[in-house]
C-alpha cells in the first residue's frame, strides 16, 4: 500500500468515526428529528406529511452527494499540469432537461401529498383556545378579575 493511499483510508476512517459520534444522540430516543407521537388523527395526518418530505429530502441529498462523490473519484485531476483545463463538454440537452425534469416532478409529488393531506385537518384549536373551533385566546384572569369574582360570590352567599 503505498503513502497515499495510507492517508486516505485513515482520513475515510476518520470521517467515519466522527460521523458516527456526531450522529449518536440520535440513538437516544426521538432527539429532535422525528415529531413527537402523534395523539391526534389530526397530528397523524401531519406526521404523515412530514415522513413523506423527509423521504424525499433525504432520497435527493443521497443521491445529490453520491453523484458528487461518483463525479470527483472518475474525474479527478491525475497527471495534468495544474492549470490546464480539462475537456469542455455541452450541449447535452437531454441532461439539462433531465436535471430541471426531476426536481419539478418531485416538487408536484410532494405538494400533490400535501394538499390531499390537508384538508384531513379540521378543527384545529388556535393557539391558547380552549375548544375546538374557538378562536378565542384564553388568557390568565387578571387580579382585579379575581377579587370581583371572589366577593361576587360571598355576595350571593349571604
Amino acid at each position: 500500500m503505498h503513502a497515499p493511499v495510507r492517508k486516505l483510508s485513515l482520513v475515510v476512517v476518520g470521517a467515519v468515526l466522527g460521523a458516527l459520534i456526531a450522529a449518536s444522540p440520535a440513538l437516544a430516543g426521538n432527539a429532535g428529528f422525528a415529531p413527537v407521537t402523534p395523539d391526534s388523527p389530526n397530528a397523524h395526518t401531519i406526521t404523515d406529511a412530514y415522513w413523506f418530505i423527509t423521504g424525499f429530502a433525504l432520497f435527493v441529498l443521497v443521491g445529490v452527494e453520491g453523484l458528487l462523490v461518483t463525479f470527483i473519484v472518475r474525474y479527478r485531476r491525475r497527471n495534468r499540469a495544474r492549470d490546464a483545463e480539462g475537456p469542455q463538454i455541452h450541449g447535452s440537452t437531454r441532461l439539462e432537461n433531465m436535471w430541471t425534469l426531476i426536481p419539478v416532478v418531485i416538487l408536484v409529488a410532494v405538494a400533490a401529498f400535501v394538499f390531499v393531506k390537508l384538508p384531513g385537518i379540521k378543527n384545529v384549536r388556535s393557539a391558547g383556545s380552549s375548544s375546538p373551533g374557538s378562536s378565542r385566546i384564553r388568557t390568565a384572569p387578571s387580579p382585579s378579575t379575581t377579587f370581583e369574582f371572589r366577593w361576587a360570590s360571598r355576595c350571593t352567599s349571604l
